[in-house]
């Protein structure tokens, strides 16, 4: 397997494993990593960049989530959910730095679409906490 396979299989699994309800399977990473062959620089950028738009998608699938509260079934619940979005925007947004954590992070970005949370101050808290994340997963 040439590099640009190699970095290509690292993406999609990277892509995959920070999507919605799937369990971190970093096998990619983990044995790029072990091989020593690749630049673990390299690695951790492709990573990040695939677990951003992973995140990014979470996000969105949340902001559709959102829109069940136009349902009938639902309507009885929106004081509850103005209740939480007000609530994760004062305190709990910076629970977002725990998006790094398999599954639990995934559940976390999906809640923040749901809760409508700006997206800037999404993008910086899972950002930094995804990075730091990965670099201890690759280099320690």
């Amino acid at each position: 397997m040439d590099n640009i396979h190699a970095y290509m299989q690292l993406f999609n699994d990277s892509l995959y494993t920070s999507l919605m309800f799937v369990p971190k399977t970093p096998y990619v990473a983990e044995t790029m990593s072990m091989l020593g062959v690749y630049n673990p620089y390299i690695i951790l950028i492709v990573s990040f960049i695939a677990n951003m738009i992973g995140v990014t998608l979470n996000w969105v699938l949340g902001m559709f989530a959102r829109k069940l509260e136009n349902l009938r079934s639902f309507s009885h619940r929106v004081n509850s959910l103005k209740k939480a979005e007000d609530f994760f925007g004062r305190k709990g947004k910076w629970v977002l730095l725990f998006s790094f954590v398999p599954l639990w992070g995934a559940l976390l970005t999906t809640a923040a679409g749901v809760l409508n949370y700006r997206y800037f101050h999404f993008f910086i808290l899972v950002s930094f906490s995804k990075f730091i994340g990965l670099a201890i997963d690759i280099f320690f």
